[in-house]
């Protein structure tokens, strides 16, 4: 609201225009070189952001990944000290723990962001509002998705493996259901297409005085198909 000439009596509507934007995410996958992979976020303007939940996301994903990495190199020196080997004792390398969390982290987190454009794909073509709430609970899922690490195993390979693999699968599904649907949805687009050109053809065809309709009230109209006719 807005008050013209300073007068307290005299109030008068002021509307504004609030045009509303959205971040994009980007995102290209090098298939060759995960490490050379592109993952940013673009605001209104274009300019790319970093979110600072983002941030503090990224350093609770730093500690548990120290965690998975000390614990299983506690659990191997461990085992190497209790046992009868009479080879000698070697430091492990933590420099390849450290490499090895990375790259199945990494490679965790990209299958993630495609699993999630797929989803993100299927929420933009749902109409029923209780499906959208459905979608978007399983996106906020997959982003809070972590591994299920076996502590029994000598090592995390496996268990990181293994999730990735879910996640690829789970993403081949549901590329194969959009393309299905996709199809389905372009056969069904075509022939209405086909039927609103044959509709517009015979239109203009009765504008410009081609056919003409003639109306018969002899001919009354009859309900059903033939053998209920006949029974009837």
């Amino acid at each position: 609201m807005e008050n013209k000439d300073a007068d307290p009596t005299q109030w008068k509507g002021d509307s504004r225009v609030i045009t509303a934007y959205k971040d994009r995410l980007i995102f290209k996958k090098d298939s060759k070189s995960l490490v050379k992979s592109e993952i940013a976020v673009l605001d209104e303007h274009g300019i790319r952001i970093v979110y600072e939940e983002a941030i503090n996301d990224m350093l609770m994903l730093e500690e548990e990944m120290i965690k998975i990495g000390s614990y299983f190199l506690n659990k191997a020196e461990l085992a190497h000290h209790t046992s009868a080997s009479e080879q000698p004792l070697t430091m492990l390398d933590r420099g390849e723990v450290a490499l090895h969390l990375l790259q199945h982290e990494l490679e965790l987190q990209l299958t993630k962001i495609e699993l999630i454009e797929a989803l993100m794909e299927v929420y933009e073509h749902t109409c029923d509002p209780l499906e959208s709430v459905r979608i978007i609970q399983i996106v906020a899922d997959t982003m809070a998705l972590r591994p299920r690490v076996d502590l029994e195993a000598t090592y995390f390979v496996d268990s990181y493996t293994s999730e990735i693999e879910v996640l690829k699968q789970k993403l081949l599904l549901y590329r194969e259901v959009l393309d299905v649907q996709r199809r389905a949805e372009r056969k069904e687009n075509e022939g209405l297409r086909k039927f609103q050109e044959l509709k517009m053809r015979k239109l203009m065809d009765f504008v410009q005085g081609k056919w003409q309709y003639e109306h018969e009230p002899k001919k009354a109209e009859r309900m059903g198909t033939k053998e209920e006719q006949a029974r009837g």
